[in-house]
């Protein structure tokens, strides 16, 4: 039998490691003998010394086929205002009032993931669900800032979170399903060409890249937390899925983390030392390409001490057996991952720049439809409801719904990082032959919902939806249930504030104006709401609607430029470490309810 990595029940508490050495080791030296990787459950230690803030101390265990995303102890997951992450729901109740629940996909120490039904339009989902009584307190806590994480997270090859349910037994979290299965099963059951594992990096460097840019670190980066979205070969238009976010937490530009997380085979020797940032995931990049590249992973040893401490000392073999027949670009690159010395790693944009990634992955080039900038001006003018209803409906519909806008997205998207700004557009736009508009940057403003000077998936896909997308009832209801906060069929001003206002309680007030006016318009029935028929009518219209949205100052950003689970090294830290944030800095008063205005216009009793 070769190495288990990653499933296999291993030794919990190794002995402390001996002291790090600070030299580089990455190359040809004699090194630990590679050994396959197989099916397996975790392995790794618990390690109970106390931290400094980078972790709740979750158990670092989940499912292996559908796991997803938490956060680090005080991090703060930025969140957008009308972006798609405020419309992701926390209902209590029954799942089984909106989905039919079938048959089990998958399990793990923490969880059941099953595949399931939506009943009103019967659309597929993966259901994972958390026992509440399995979870400690701390537990609890970074379980939630882990849906945080999940719900901020907005790109191609990051598995969508749809909804999130709770009962008096179970905490249920609703995904897209991945029908192709793991990576480490591909792994397992065939050879990978030197052409297709650069096309697994590089979506996993996309990933990566739009994770740090988001001051996240992942931490257990590993072939078992990719899915293959579709049940066929391996390419460019069958995009990796990132899983399992659990041990993931906020990394920010020199911050240093000193956890011990992750998963014995890849994880970084400086996690082991507990001082390390952001480029541990690139490390655990270089093991997944060893790994794809020779069937192997590069450390392993007889237990889980003799593994990590091969993984410290971080000395690679490159034997002429598995790489005799591969390019010098792949060699050069995989050393360039697996620098020992974090600061002369390869960073992940710098990664998705290099020549093996730019010659050997295929590059795609998708063309852009001639009404592609009608579109963006159509949105651009559209009142600031129904933005947020189509960012709504771009983020419910399946992969294969979105298939051509989401291969124009990846093309024009030229670093990588999984956002667009107008440069990127405006090269996407010549490339295609189209004549650019003088005010490319005043409509991009109106596309780019939440403010932030770049134009998001989500935001790029709502903006370039196929009008066949939204005027079916089926979507108009789902659409509509995320304005209902209440449930009861009708959406009211405070209803829409709330929502315009990324579901706080603060600063709803800014878009009194626009719900009173929204709601009179739409108000079919003369009594200050809106009934479902009136919101169809609204996401139907073809009327242009010159958005009174609030005002914001032009980014700086855009106008300048133009421009599965911690199922390894899982961590128990002291009570000091899951303290409660602070509760001493002041709250801004809640003003989601509406002021006089919406009383004058007859819309609140």
């Amino acid at each position: 039998m070769g190495a288990r990595c990653g499933r296999e029940s291993g030794h919990t508490n190794p002995q402390p490691l001996p002291p790090e050495k600070d030299s580089d080791s990455s190359g040809t030296e004699p090194g630990p003998v590679a050994a396959k990787p197989t099916k397996a459950k975790g392995v790794g230690f618990k390690d109970t010394a106390s931290e400094s803030s980078d972790d709740d101390g979750r158990r670092g265990s989940a499912i292996s086929t559908m796991s997803m995303v938490s956060s680090d102890d005080g991090a703060s997951v930025r969140r957008n205002k009308t972006g798609r992450a405020s419309f992701i729901k926390h209902a209590d109740g029954a799942l089984s009032d909106k989905y039919d629940v079938g048959n089990k996909l998958g399990e793990g120490t923490q969880g059941v993931v099953f595949i399931a039904q939506r009943k009103v339009d019967g659309a597929a989902r993966a259901v994972k669900q958390v026992l509440k009584s399995s979870l400690r307190q701390a537990e609890t806590k970074a379980f939630f800032k882990e849906i945080d994480i999940m719900k901020s997270m907005d790109h191609p090859n990051i598995v969508k979170l749809y909804d999130t349910f709770e009962d008096k037994k179970f905490f249920f979290l609703v995904m897209e399903v991945c029908s192709g299965g793991e990576l480490l099963d591909r792994i397992i059951a065939q050879g990978f060409s030197e052409s297709q594992a650069a096309i697994v990096v590089k979506q996993v460097l996309r990933a990566v890249f739009y994770m740090h840019e988001n001051d996240i670190v992942h931490r257990d980066l590993k072939p078992e937390n990719f899915l293959l979205g579709e049940n066929g070969p391996i390419a460019e238009d069958n995009l990796l899925k990132l899983i399992d976010f659990g041990i993931a937490c906020e990394c920010k530009p020199g911050q240093v983390l000193t956890e011990k997380k992750g998963t014995a085979f890849y994880v970084a020797p400086q996690v082991i030392s507990r001082r390390y940032d952001n480029k541990c995931d690139l490390w655990s990049v270089g093991v997944i390409m060893y790994t794809l590249i020779t069937g192997n992973v590069p450390f392993h040893g007889v237990d889980d001490l003799d593994t990590l401490t091969k993984v410290r000392a971080g000395l690679v073999r490159y034997d002429d057996k598995d790489w005799g027949k591969v390019s010098a670009e792949a060699k050069d690159f995989c050393k360039a991952l697996l620098k020992r010395n974090p600061k002369l790693r390869i960073a992940a944009e710098d990664a998705l720049n290099h020549p093996w990634i730019k010659v050997t992955a295929p590059q795609r080039h998708t063309a852009l439809p001639s009404s592609f900038l009608t579109k963006l001006s159509e949105f651009r003018n559209l009142n600031i409801v129904k933005k947020a209803a189509l960012q709504i409906v771009a983020g419910e519909l399946d992969d294969d719904a979105l298939k051509n806008m989401r291969d124009v997205f990846l093309s024009m998207d030229e670093n990588g990082d999984g956002k667009l700004t107008v440069d990127e557009i405006r090269h996407g736009i010549q490339n295609a032959g189209i004549e650019i508009p003088q005010n490319l940057v005043q409509i991009l403003e109106g596309v780019d919902a939440d403010g932030s000077g770049i134009v998001d998936y989500t935001e790029f896909l709502a903006a370039t939806l196929d009008s066949r997308s939204h005027l079916s009832e089926q979507v108009c209801r789902q659409a509509f249930a995320k304005f209902d906060r209440d449930g009861d069929g009708q959406i009211r001003v405070e209803e829409l504030m709330h929502a315009l206002a990324g579901g706080s309680s603060y600063g709803g007030r800014q878009f009194e104006e626009e719900s009173i006016e929204i709601i009179k318009k739409y108000d079919e029935s003369g009594t200050g709401i809106m009934t479902f028929e009136g919101f169809q009518q609204m996401m139907q219209s073809t009327t242009r609607e010159i958005s009174k949205e609030i005002s914001k100052e032009p980014s700086k950003r855009m106008l300048s430029e133009k421009v599965i689970s911690g199922r390894g090294l899982a961590d128990i830290p002291d009570a000091a470490a899951v303290e409660d944030e602070s509760d001493d800095a002041s709250e801004p008063p809640d003003d989601s309810q509406p002021t006089d205005k919406a009383k004058e216009a007859g819309l609140v009793k």
